[in-house]
């Protein structure tokens, strides 16, 4: 079956065995769509054979038949209102489960491939293949299944009658879902992952084209970049229509055996049913509409090998996107303790960047316990990544760093972490009050600790002129503090924080010299004892240092 080809699939797998494990989800499921359909069979065949029996048959019999139509009727109407409940219950349960699976997988990766993310592009790239994943039960798996199911019983209950026409029923109809669900995902796949690329690009190209509305208005490139946005969409929209056309396409071709299958079912009967019997006259009726009925689970299967590609590339990209560098570098094994007092930090001829391109080599240095020194370069000198390699997040290409005798790559990453304070440039501060954003660093900082902090970097007036004070509640990107003040709160924070080495990247960016100045000076007694790297582009913007390292 299907299901097992599906099944072993690696791109599908792990959705397809969370469809398994709700198994009593998806046989209710499957039985309500089942049920769904052959009422609509059943509905459909009854009245013909109803209708054609009133004007052949003298004194028929109405009150069965017409009770029988009522019955499907109804049953037509409460099974697809259970079915639907159900089903889509049930997809939202999966929902639930898949996005649990992924971003619990993201929390355990290895932090260094933290720095591989654009928040907003993995959101928007999740959110686009969860939904993708959407259809993998209500139309890649259940409708085959009620397919098949249907068109085995219409074939019995029509051979029954007239055993010929139930076996062209029963191939002619097993040509349609093997052209549906055997033939036609394999050629959707690389159409379905073209256009889900096409559709990535887009919605990327539209934030970023939204984000940047003020610089492109001011170099007076708005016009170029809106045609380049018209032109990206006007692909999308190609990708589309040749999607639709592909399964419209389609529709028409399990159409036109529908009307083959149907004008072999009438011939046949014509010349196998005892038809000089004037009651088996209206089996001439009712055999047909049986065939016609089964259009209800055969009209969707055009959709099975759309789904099937979307399905197969939305997985595909989540498979490689949750298993590439979920390899870990450090044993838990064999971690090493770490002191919590200052530790000598030594590099010996490192060389540090990425695979595809060296930013530092030969770069020789120790670092005292509770020293403070500056790490001075122009842009693209690799302060940001020194920084990042000392901090773990980047391994370094040769040479070796160790935190007192141990080597970094040995240490347990995540206590190491708890003796670091870091500030980055690109660091951030999240929609929460302000008190939320200065304890991140230290849960346990009383409220006169957090004023003092303030204090130190100048912010405490502007804290208190809130009516909520240190409960104001920061707006999402800091819209309520400028850019300096929002800079001075991520300062604030790093001083919090009781690790014994703080690493601050360009900590006075943003900041008026006058102030900086200040804040200098101000801010030695919570620094006092720990080991200090400052990372700058000036010997101005760094601070008090006992040493400065030019790279």
């Amino acid at each position: 079956m299907w299901w097992s080809r599906y099944r072993r699939d690696p791109d599908l797998k792990p959705w397809i065995e969370s469809v398994y494990s709700q198994r009593l989800r998806w046989i209710v499921g499957l039985v309500l769509m089942l049920l769904t359909g052959l009422s609509a069979i059943g509905l459909l065949s009854l009245s013909g054979w109803f209708i054609a029996a009133c004007a052949v048959i003298v004194g028929v019999e109405i009150y069965v038949p017409g009770g029988g139509i009522r019955f499907f009727a109804i049953a037509r109407t409460l099974s697809r209102y259970l079915e639907r409940v159900s089903n889509h219950d049930f997809v939202l349960k999966l929902q639930v489960i898949w996005r649990t699976r992924l971003f619990k997988t993201l929390t355990q990766r290895r932090p260094q491939h933290a720095l591989e993310f654009r928040l907003g592009h993995v959101l928007q790239q999740f959110t686009q293949d969860i939904d993708a994943l959407d259809s993998l039960f209500l139309r890649l798996m259940a409708p085959p299944v009620v397919a098949v199911l249907a068109v085995i019983l219409v074939s019995l209950f029509v051979g029954y009658f007239s055993l010929l026409a139930g076996a062209i029923i029963l191939l002619g109809f097993a040509l349609i879902i093997w052209q549906s669900t055997a033939r036609l995902p394999r050629q959707s796949f690389s159409h379905a992952a073209r256009l889900q690329t096409a559709t990535e690009q887009v919605r990327t190209q539209a934030l970023d084209h939204v984000a940047g509305l003020l610089e492109l208005s001011a170099w007076q490139v708005l016009p170029r970049s809106e045609q380049a946005l018209l032109k990206r969409s006007e692909h999308w929209q190609k990708q589309r229509l040749y999607q639709q056309q592909h399964q419209a396409r389609q529709a028409q071709l399990n159409q036109l055996w529908l009307q083959l299958i149907l004008f072999a079912v009438i011939a046949v009967s014509m010349f196998t049913l005892p038809l000089a019997n004037v009651e088996l006259l209206p089996l001439l009726v009712m055999l047909p509409l049986a065939v016609l009925g089964l259009t209800e689970v055969i009209q969707v299967l055009p959709q099975v090998g759309i789904s099937y590609g979307q399905v197969k590339a939305a997985g595909r990209r989540l498979r490689r996107r949750l298993q590439h560098g979920n390899e870990s570098r450090y044993s838990p094994t064999d971690a090493q303790v770490i002191e919590q007092t200052p530790q000598d930090i030594s590099c010996q001829d490192l060389q540090i960047g990425y695979p595809e391109r060296v930013v530092l080599e030969h770069f020789t240095c120790c670092f005292k316990a509770a020293q403070h020194y500056a790490i001075i370069g122009r842009s693209g000198r690799g302060k940001s990544t020194l920084l990042n390699t000392i901090l773990g997040l980047t391994p370094p290409l040769n040479g070796q760093l160790k935190v007192g005798s141990e080597p970094l790559e040995l240490l347990a990453l995540p206590t190491w972490f708890s003796q670091v304070s870091l500030l980055q440039q690109g660091a951030s501060l999240i929609s929460a009050s302000v008190a939320e954003n200065l304890r991140m660093a230290n849960a346990t900082a009383s409220d006169d600790e957090l004023w003092r902090v303030l204090e130190a970097v100048e912010l405490a007036e502007r804290i208190r002129q809130h009516p909520d004070q240190l409960g104001m509640w920061l707006e999402v990107d800091s819209r309520n503090l400028s850019g300096g003040q929002a800079r001075r709160l991520m300062l604030a924070r790093a001083l919090l924080h009781p690790g014994w080495l703080v690493l601050l990247d360009e900590p006075f960016a943003g900041i008026d010299v006058a102030q900086r100045e200040r804040i200098k000076l101000v801010i030695q007694p919570w620094l006092s004892g720990k080991t200090v790297l400052y990372f700058a582009h000036t010997e101005a913007a760094s601070g008090p240092v006992s040493e400065q390292i030019k790279i």
